[in-house]
């Protein structure tokens, strides 16, 4: 069967389909001669190319398999040579009689050649020695007969082949290599986005207190971008402002996202990441308060009502059997801590930093349990997210690499948090969330500082919305976001 010598380019853009792409090429080990392949990690592929000497049909079989599968694409080009070169013994065998060489190539007693090669290009005849040279190369050819026989035979025969194998080879790669430094030449830089102008609001609180080390740097001018961070203690307000343009980032409760996707914003919102898990405690100065069934028949004082702490509680009180718990708000948690010094003997559902600040100047007042423990107990896996970073998806179209400048900044400012809880902490009594730098640092571990981002975020903010959902559908806005709510980041 004829063949043909091609070469298949290949780019893969995403990581997740290699498994599928490497087993495919296994089964067509036997036709692929070599295989070279160059990650550029710049952009996230990878580049190969495969040598493969085989049927026209199968060429076109591997090529077509490989362009169905997802984030491959695949291209052949073929090598302009003829199919595998014939080689004929009776012409290339040194020990073949003269005038039986004579009779198949149809040369004259003076051209007949003892060593010849027989290609199928039109019968063309390639010589490699000629005219005076004859006799002597007959005679050697005689001596060479009597001193290995056969033996001889075979050794040229297979050294002429392993020759013309390893120019074929050479010739291949050299053109493999041409056409991957081609395919390199033809990726696409993106042009470098200009500095953008980035407004960031968020919650007095964790979340800010995740954002403090971001914000240092951009007063610094360490970052790219510059920076305007707005801090409120009402989330209303901050949801206004969002839904106004008047900010491109926010930092808000993980169900107030939701609502604002499916109602405010006609669904112009992403999450770009969960920057705050659980952080809400019961705390109190009455004994016998140890767990949510604990709370049967007893007021608990709150803040954040149709948010995070009002949704997180009921459904923890539902679970718990609980049907008989009266719940108090109040619009900021200093004063629901003033409650608790004025009684200590009172209970109330504080976040953090603001029930260690309660703990810390009331001695009476003690950690009965926390919310977020008693959540994945009952919840069946999901976690309970407290805080997440929206964009708009406005300004997320219009500066894609400031966002993605955003995101890894706000990683590492969270990844200092915790590595730095020393300097963390002296930023966040600078800037405001809690006054003293000693009580900072004693609450900085228990905040749920956090910045999950890309599958993981989705995964735990979903399980999440989706008990809040089953709870009361009108917390997340009447139905679960859809999958336009969350950020995929690029390549992804």
């Amino acid at each position: 069967m004829e063949t043909r010598v091609a070469v298949l380019s290949i780019i893969v853009e995403n990581e997740d389909a290699v498994n599928e792409l490497n087993e495919l090429l296994h089964r067509y080990r036997r036709s692929i001669i070599g295989r070279l392949g160059i990650p550029y990690r710049q952009k996230g592929i990878s580049i190969i190319c495969i040598a493969i000497d085989a049927p026209n049909d199968e060429i076109n079989s591997l090529a077509g398999a490989l362009g169905r599968i997802k984030g491959i694409t695949a291209k052949a080009t073929y090598a302009k040579v003829g199919p595998k070169t014939e080689y004929r013994r009776s012409l290339i065998d040194p020990l073949t009689p003269k005038r039986n060489l004579r009779r198949k190539t149809g040369c004259s007693r003076t051209g007949v050649l003892p060593l010849c090669l027989l290609s199928n290009h039109g019968g063309r005849r390639l010589f490699l020695l000629n005219g005076k040279h004859r006799r002597k190369e007959a005679l050697r050819q005689r001596n060479t007969r009597r001193m290995f026989g056969t033996k001889h035979r075979r050794i040229i025969k297979a050294e002429i082949e392993r020759r013309v194998f390893s120019m074929k080879r050479i010739l291949i790669f050299a053109l493999a290599l041409l056409l991957l430094l081609s395919c390199l030449a033809c990726v696409k830089k993106p042009a470098p986005e200009a500095a953008a102008s980035i407004r960031v609001g968020s919650l007095k609180g964790p979340t800010s207190m995740g954002l403090v080390n971001l914000r240092k740097a951009a007063e610094g001018g360490e970052l790219t971008d510059t920076y305007t961070f707005t801090m409120v203690t009402d989330a209303s307000e901050l949801a206004a402002s969002l839904v106004a343009g008047d900010v491109d980032i926010a930092l808000i409760p993980a169900n107030l996202a939701a609502v604002l996707y499916n109602k405010k914003t006609q669904k112009g919102i992403e999450v770009i990441d969960v920057n705050t898990l659980g952080v809400l405690y019961c705390v109190t100065g009455a004994e016998g308060i140890a767990s949510v069934k604990d709370l049967a028949g007893k007021t608990v004082y709150l803040t954040g009502q149709g948010t995070t702490p009002e949704y997180s509680l009921r459904y923890l009180l539902d679970k718990a059997g609980v049907t008989d718990c009266s719940l108090e708000f109040r619009s900021e948690a200093a004063e629901v801590a003033a409650l608790l010094a004025a009684d200590p003997a009172r209970i109330a559902v504080l976040p953090q930093p603001f029930a260690t600040v309660a703990m810390v100047q009331n001695g009476e007042l003690k950690e009965a349990f926390s919310l977020s423990e008693s959540w994945d107990a009952v919840s069946g896996g999901s976690k309970m997210v407290t805080g997440v970073t929206v964009v708009r998806k406005a300004f997320l179209q219009e500066h894609p690499q400031a966002v993605e400048r955003f995101l890894q900044a706000h990683a590492e400012s969270a990844a200092k948090a915790a590595s730095d809880a020393e300097g963390t902490a002296k930023l966040v009594a600078e800037y405001g969330i809690i006054e003293k730098e000693p009580v900072a640092r004693k609450a900085l571990p228990k905040c749920g500082v956090a910045c999950l981002t890309g599958a993981e975020m989705e995964t735990a903010l979903k399980g999440y919305l989706e008990v809040l959902f089953q709870a009361d559908p009108a917390s997340v806005g009447g139905e679960v976001p859809d999958g336009g709510f969350y950020h995929a980041a690029p390549g992804a």
